[in-house]
């Protein structure tokens, strides 16, 4: 439940960055003298070795997501198992096994 809420806080942040750039980059043409150096930055030296830790936090967080939801589907499905199971036995356990047709 510890990662399914860090990955949560997660891509609610990567959410709010996005929102950022987009209502950055729709700025007015008269502000947008003051948005190239800031482009420079996201763009410049740094982006390589930003990229690739990025690529793999990204790839460990979807690994992380991955095993979790796959858990949570096999505990899902066990409970559905179960839930048929017991209502099955409710209707006809107490009647004899019939091959009749």
């Amino acid at each position: 439940e510890q990662i399914l809420y860090n990955i949560k806080q997660e891509y609610k942040r990567m959410q709010k960055r996005r929102h950022l750039e987009n209502s950055f980059q729709q700025t007015d043409p008269c502000c947008s003298t003051d948005a190239q150096p800031h482009a420079f930055l996201v763009t410049g030296p740094a982006l390589p070795g930003t990229q690739k830790i990025l690529s793999k936090r990204e790839e460990k967080i979807r690994e992380e997501y991955e095993e979790i939801l796959t858990t949570k589907l096999a505990e899902q499905y066990d409970a559905f198992v179960k839930f048929t199971h017991d209502q099955i036995m409710r209707r006809y356990g107490e009647q004899p096994a019939s091959c009749e047709y």
